[in-house]
């Protein structure tokens, strides 16, 4: 279990220096008496899960798992642009992907030569 763990935490970390960004977010393991018993869990937008449980939250873009040590949640990097240098194209994020469009009609994909220069960071 430990080895499994530190391997997701090594690969969140690997993906978040190759993004250049993101953001971690812990928290402890919850104690709770159920029916005389001690019970522990982490919790999550009022949801409680078991230890050894992860999870994609496709509204959050986060990787989360659940273990004896508590909840560990991992956010990738967002693309941001330059209002020093205006684009005819802006990212838009499709299930967690950034897809870059034109400002004028985002169901038309923008033209690689128009995609500013810091947004092909991480590609």
């Amino acid at each position: 279990m430990m080895t499994s763990m530190l391997i997701l935490v090594l690969g969140l970390i690997a993906l978040h220096v190759q993004k250049g960004g993101g953001a971690a977010m812990h928290s402890p393991l919850e104690l709770e008496i159920v029916h005389g018993r001690q019970v522990s869990f982490c919790s999550y937008e009022n949801m409680k899960l078991s230890p050894n449980s992860t999870f994609f939250d496709l509204r959050t873009c986060s990787h989360c798992s659940c273990d004896h040590d508590g909840l560990f949640c991992y956010t990738g990097s967002h693309i941001t642009e330059n209002p020093d240098k205006p684009s005819e194209c802006k990212v838009i994020y499709v299930a967690c992907e950034p897809l870059w469009v034109m400002k004028s009609n985002e169901m038309a994909d923008c033209p690689t030569h128009l995609i500013p220069e810091h947004g092909m960071v991480g590609k």
